[in-house]
This record gives structure tokens, sequence and C-alpha cells, in this order.
């Protein structure tokens, strides 16, 4: 999907953590985490600290199933898989 919406994508590293998406549109960085599921503590936070630990100012993101609204953690989007891929986030 991310290729057919145009990125360049990558696996990324920063430190010891993987970001599972590092996309790149016209020099525009998106970093995403993909998650089944996080509604357990240790999921979130074992998606969301690589995020966090990127020095830079570039979107990122969280996409799971979590059959909510669109919200925002410490400045990581956390987007419903469904409704992205749908469009609607």
């Amino acid at each position: 999907e991310l290729l057919r919406r145009g990125y360049h994508v990558t696996v990324g590293k920063n430190q010891d953590k993987e970001i599972d998406f590092v996309c790149d549109k016209r020099g525009e960085k998106l970093y995403i985490q993909v998650s089944d599921d996080i509604s357990s503590d240790k999921t979130f936070e074992r998606e969301i600290s690589p995020l966090l630990s990127i020095g830079d100012a570039y979107p990122k993101m969280i996409l799971a199933r979590t059959h909510h609204e669109a919200t925002d953690r410490d400045g990581v989007q956390i987007v419903d898989l469904a409704r992205w891929l749908c469009g609607e986030a």
C-alpha cells in the first residue's frame, strides 16, 4: 500500500530498535510501526519506543486494529489500520 501511495520504503534501525517502515516521498519521511493489537501496555510501549527515540521532526505513526478515531501520543499518531487503508486517516 505504501508503494502504491508513492513512497520508497525501507526498514529502519535506531540504536537497537527496529522501525517497521521508513517511508520517503520526495524527500519527506514518514516512520510507521504496525501492530495487530496494541491494547496491552507492554505491546504499546514496544511499538512506540522506537518512534519516540527518533530525533527528527518527521511524522511518526502506529497503525493497528484500534477500531477508534486517530489519536496522538507524544507526537506519534495512533491510527486504525482499516481506516488508514480506506483513506479515512
